[in-house]
């Protein structure tokens, strides 16, 4: 059941009851979903500025399976894959 997990997922320190399975499941859990996308990028973002880690292991620390799954989703997100994202804040040339 997607909305199950989906309440395990977000709420990963409170006990999930029947009563807020049933509210996420009935209320737009897909809402909810967006929004644990959107944060998981955030950390994916931070971890392509601020990192060397490469861009399957970033992909599994935020819980995707493959680096293709992850890059699929950073692209529909941010706008661009994340090896180019990465390489776009690097600087062109030389600098003085």
């Amino acid at each position: 059941m997607p909305c199950r997990s989906l309440a395990l997922n977000c709420l990963p320190c409170q006990p999930i009851t029947g009563h807020v399975r049933a509210a996420v499941c009935a209320t737009g859990w897909r809402a909810i979903a967006g929004l644990v996308a959107r944060w998981r990028m955030n950390l994916a973002v931070k971890a392509l500025r601020e990192t060397n880690r490469t861009i399957d292991e970033i992909g599994r620390a935020i819980g995707y399976e493959s680096a293709p799954s992850f890059s699929q989703a950073f692209t529909r997100l941010i706008g661009q894959a994340p090896g180019r994202y990465r390489r776009s804040l690097q600087p062109i040339g030389p600098t003085t």
